[in-house]
């Protein structure tokens, strides 16, 4: 292969149409990986790699956010939604090669722009589990679960565990209505969906963090795009569960989701909406539904994460896991920041945060 060269380019620098037809010739890629994922977030970055003759051979988008709202400079954090894509025209060896060598690029980047830590997150759909060892020294894994949206409804239906049929049965009964709306016609139901997320976060446990709350403008900008949904299920025209999809290639992903979790007590809205969301899809020809991360390993039943776990795993989807990866690059500020991790849960450090950080969602 000829020579690479590597650059850094802002999001607004670069060919639209030329990254997009890259994504769609990528077996690796997801929505979060698209223009419309990161027009959302300011700061945002690609790193792209060419040959001789300027043809894109890959790339990844990644984003700098300050995690301090003090001494922004020195308290930065790095986040990749992807590990790095490859044209997948390239021979399987030295894709491998290319996506160490934009990785290595990247840290001496970060690490210059007084970046503390970079996360691969668990939205990645890749499997580099030898590339995270070989350059950070180890790997972590994120899973998901898939439902097929090739079966028939039927089928789809019968994998669902026990209660949760019975759950959606029970909403259809009592008369949950479910909307779902494209794009910028979803606008009209952010302001429910923002109602349940509030309710939702007034009782958060401390385990929930305040990065699942997105603000309506931070909506708005994501439900710009066509590739995006807003699905709300309503009882007696309250409310009561929300849920925003996003759609990349042949996969329509669940990103976010809220809910009144005393009135889907008694509906179970949210179990009608999850699978007209399912039924939405395969309706719109997608061929998988992508139920989001879930944990490695399944939780304790006394583990805050267990409900969510168990929730989409009664869906019947087929689990899957991929390879994520986070590095340290100035470990003193990076331990400094994790101590302070515990005033997350403080109303007040709360309070003082979201009015420094500003209304833009993170």
């Amino acid at each position: 292969m000829n020579n690479i060269h590597i650059s850094i380019h802002p999001l607004n620098k670069i060919d639209e149409g030329e990254w997009i037809s890259f994504l769609n010739k990528n077996s690796e890629s997801t929505f979060f990986c698209t223009l419309d994922w990161w027009k959302t977030f300011e700061h945002a970055f690609i790193l792209q790699l060419r040959n001789d003759e300027g043809i894109l051979l890959g790339g990844v988008p990644f984003r700098i956010l300050s995690v301090m709202p003090l001494a922004q400079k020195y308290f930065q954090s790095a986040w990749l939604d992807s590990s790095v894509l490859v044209h997948d025209g390239v021979e399987e060896g030295q894709k491998l090669k290319l996506k160490k060598k934009a990785i290595e690029f990247l840290l001496v980047y970060l690490k210059k722009m007084h970046v503390i830590n970079m996360t691969i997150s668990s939205k990645t759909r890749s499997y580099d589990a030898e590339l995270f060892k070989e350059v950070f020294g180890e790997s972590e894994k994120c899973a998901t679960f898939i439902v097929d949206l090739n079966k028939n409804e039927e089928a789809i239906f019968r994998a669902f565990s026990k209660g949760r049929k019975s759950a959606v049965k029970k909403a259809e009964k009592m008369g949950v209505e479910v909307k779902i709306l494209k794009g910028e016609s979803g606008f009209a139901l952010i302001p429910d969906y923002c109602f349940l997320e509030n309710k939702l976060f007034a009782n958060k446990r401390q385990s929930y963090s305040n990065i699942y709350f997105k603000s309506e403008g931070y909506l708005k900008t994501l439900l710009s795009s066509d590739n995006t949904y807003v699905a709300m299920a309503y009882y007696n025209d309250k409310p009561v569960a929300g849920s925003i999809i996003v759609a990349h290639q042949k996969s329509l992903y669940y990103y976010l989701g809220a809910s009144d979790i005393e009135l889907n007590r008694v509906t179970n809205a949210s179990s009608l909406l999850m699978y007209e969301n399912i039924k939405f899809g395969k309706e719109k020809g997608y061929q998988a539904f992508d139920m989001g991360g879930i944990p490695i390993k399944e939780p304790d039943m006394s583990d805050s994460l267990y409900g969510v776990y168990k929730f989409k795993k009664d869906f019947g989807g087929e689990r899957q896991a991929y390879h994520c990866a986070g590095y340290t690059l100035h470990p003193g500020r990076y331990h400094f920041l994790w101590k302070l991790r515990k005033y997350e849960s403080n109303r007040l450090a709360q309070r003082a945060y979201k009015m420094l950080k500003g209304s833009k969602g993170i």
